[in-house]
């Protein structure tokens, strides 16, 4: 019985065998099986594709003496293995190569306008001179590539992995380059004026002498390599530059703000400053959590310095933190104890016994209680008289603005009140000699 049964099985096993396996076979041909479509819509295989190469790689050889040119503007060529295919001088133009495969494709002057190159794969493919104008090259992988003077301007390369890409002279202008990886690219001389390079990478890179001409360089990786700097006028122009990063290590943009600060750019030095200073700030912020002094020391740089001055880049912060914050909300306690006083403090009108006019005032002080708008403007002018009543001997501003009244007195504090008016004195010192620092030095400087 067990024989028989087991004859069975071995019998059912080689049926379903014999009918399985070329089905099976047959759908992996029809996976294998690729098709496109010319620009007029005629159906193309691989094997016709293939054709068209070795017709074109005739035409290059025999110098257009033999074989035929490819043209394939407008084919849909999605997907398409075209790797190690010799291209050079083909035409491609709107041709939609989305994930083809080009990986070492020798596309040297070829015409690839506005041709949709997304997420292909170009990894040492080259494309010397190309004209890639327009072209649609998002999340394609163009590593170590050749493009050395290539057209690539208005090209869509967000997000592209470029690293190792050699690029001398390529023409990138108003190039989209937004996240895209740019490690250890070569981008000597190359344009790229007006190009988005927002959250690039260009660590390791090589941007001597190219051209950055109102560029766009938000969130940038700046870490370049070693005396690679970009054109110093150029760079000047772009748009962003005190959000730029430096991963690991600030010598490149230590470097550029030397040379701001020589060229005479104080604006983008003062931009770089920042970038530095921002990034550093951030890095403490990020360590181990068990480090805990070192997000206090993150708070402290935020609120005195980032928040204030951003490290010198507004230098004019402090006194509009001053005169538009500080005064104005220092007023406010002032106006309530004008208007409602306390049993025993609050602030007090004391006559100068030198004063001239002995018929005005009284020899004794006066604590003020005044009506809504009195209240109001005498709390706005004692809250100017703390803001500055600290300095040395005649350089006090308090005792300036005390020079402009009709009549000879003093306001002065008791009491909470007066806390609270030495705490606003020693908050708008700091806010004045922060700004006279950062208006006239460079106090953050020292990295």
């Amino acid at each position: 019985m067990h024989r028989i049964f087991f004859i069975i099985v071995i019998s059912l096993t080689c049926l379903l065998l014999f009918y399985v396996l070329p089905i099976s076979g047959q759908n992996e041909q029809k996976q294998k099986e690729w098709t496109g479509k010319l620009v007029d819509g005629t159906a193309i295989t691989e094997v016709e594709l293939d054709e068209i190469m070795n017709e074109h790689l005739k035409w290059l050889k025999s110098d257009g003496k033999e074989g035929k040119r490819a043209n394939l503007s407008g084919a849909k060529l999605i997907k398409a293995d075209l790797s190690g295919a010799s291209l050079n001088k083909a035409i491609l133009n709107r041709a939609d190569l989305n994930e083809a495969f080009l990986f070492r494709a020798k596309l040297i002057k070829a015409e690839l306008f506005r041709a949709n190159l997304s997420k292909a794969s170009l990894n040492e493919a080259n494309l010397n001179e190309a004209n890639l104008s327009g072209a649609n090259l998002s999340g394609a992988f163009l590593n170590e590539a050749n493009l050395s003077g290539a057209n690539l301007q208005r090209a869509d390369l967000s997000g592209a992995s470029l690293s190792g890409a050699n690029m001398p002279e390529a023409n990138l202008r108003s190039a989209m380059l937004i996240e895209a990886s740019l490690i250890e690219a070569n981008l000597n001389e190359a344009d790229l004026s007006g190009a988005f390079l927002n959250e690039a990478n260009l660590s390791g890179a090589n941007l001597s002498g190219a051209e950055l001409w109102s560029s766009f360089v938000d969130g940038v990786n700046f870490a370049l390599r070693p005396k690679s700097l970009p054109y110093i006028p150029s760079i000047a122009s772009a748009i962003g530059l005190s959000n730029l990063t430096y991963g690991q290590y600030s010598n490149a943009l230590v470097e550029l703000r030397k040379e701001f600060k020589e060229a005479g750019f104080r604006t983008q030095e003062r931009q770089i400053t920042y970038a530095i200073k921002h990034s550093q700030r951030l890095e403490l912020w990020n360590m181990s959590y068990s480090n805990i002094w070192k997000k206090f020391e993150s708070m402290f740089y935020l609120i005195f310095f980032e928040l204030t001055c951003s490290y010198g880049m507004r230098p004019g912060q402090p006194l509009l933190i001053l005169f538009f914050a500080i005064i104005p909300l220092f007023s406010i306690p002032y106006f309530i104890v004008l208007k409602w006083p306390p049993k025993k403090d609050g602030i007090w009108q004391v006559w100068i016994s030198e004063r001239l006019r002995k018929d005005l005032g009284s020899n004794e002080p006066v604590r003020l209680n005044l009506n809504l708008l009195p209240a109001l403007g005498f709390g706005i002018y004692f809250s100017m008289i703390s803001a500055f009543s600290i300095g040395w001997r005649e350089l006090n501003v308090g005792n300036w603005i005390t020079r402009i009244q009709r009549r000879e007195y003093i306001l002065r504090a008791s009491g909470w009140v007066r806390v609270v008016s030495g705490f606003q004195s020693l908050l708008s010192v700091y806010l004045l000699a922060l700004w006279v620092l950062t208006y006239f030095g460079r106090p953050f400087e020292a990295i």
